[in-house]
């Protein structure tokens, strides 16, 4: 719970969304932002089941709540890809440069 808002995060990711996300995020990370925010949506979208309730376009409603709620479920998503960076630090699923 994060203000008033209700977010479910998984609690593990699994191999197949790892997958996923280095497949998405290989070579976009780098100084075009677009690509990196584009990956940091697309982990959002494999690590948050739900956000109040609802299940439908999960990272632009993300991007709409205030930012202090953003920082913690962005915190909460890093810490389930870390285990992607501790495999290659240079992959940081997680948005963040």
């Amino acid at each position: 719970k994060v203000s008033k808002t209700t977010v479910e995060i998984k609690t593990y990711i699994t191999a197949g969304e790892a997958r996923t996300i280095a497949i998405e995020s290989e070579g976009k990370f780098g100084t075009d932002s677009e690509k990196n925010f584009a990956v940091a949506d697309k982990t959002m979208e494999l690590c948050i089941v739900s956000l109040n309730g609802s299940k439908e376009e999960i990272a632009k409603r993300v991007m709409d709540l205030p930012m202090p709620d953003y920082m913690q479920i962005a915190e909460e998503i890093r810490k389930l890809s870390a285990p992607l960076e501790e495999l290659d630090p240079s992959k940081k699923v997680s948005g963040q440069q």
